[in-house]
C-alpha cells in the first residue's frame, strides 16, 4: 500500500505539474521562512517521476497514459506522450525555458534552479 506523505506529495506536485506556477513554491517559503527557494533535479528522477506523477494525483495506468520517460542510448531525455512532455521535469532537464525558474548549477547528473518567488 501506498500512503503519500504531504511533503513528497507537495514536491511531487512541482516536479511532474504541467503548468508552472510557482505559488506551492511560494507557499514553501513563507511555511519555512526562508529568503530563497531552489529546486534540485536528479537524472534519475526520471525513473521516479510516474511516481510522484501518482502522488500528486495523476493514474498510473499501464502504457502510456500517464507521465512516463526514459533517456535514449544517447543520453537524452524521452518522454513517452504529450502529458510527460509538459512536465516541469521534462521540460527543465531538456533545457526548455520556464519562467521563474533560472538555472543556479548544472551537471550531466543534476540541475539546480533557483525559483522567483
Amino acid at each position: 500500500m501506498y500512503f503519500p506523505d504531504e511533503a513528497v506529495t507537495v514536491v511531487s506536485a512541482v516536479i511532474v505539474a504541467t503548468n508552472p506556477d510557482l505559488q506551492i513554491a511560494r507557499a514553501l517559503k513563507q511555511k519555512h521562512n526562508s529568503s530563497e527557494v531552489y529546486l534540485m533535479l536528479f537524472w534519475y528522477d526520471a525513473f521516479l517521476t510516474p511516481i510522484m506523477g501518482y502522488a500528486s494525483g495523476y493514474r498510473l495506468p499501464p502504457g502510456n497514459d500517464s507521465i512516463r520517460m526514459y533517456f535514449d542510448d544517447y543520453g537524452r531525455l524521452v518522454g513517452r506522450n504529450e502529458l510527460t512532455n509538459r512536465t516541469i521535469y521534462y521540460r527543465l532537464w531538456t533545457n526548455q525555458s520556464i519562467e521563474g525558474y533560472v538555472p543556479f548549477y548544472v551537471s550531466k547528473e543534476e540541475k539546480i534552479f533557483k525559483l522567483d518567488v
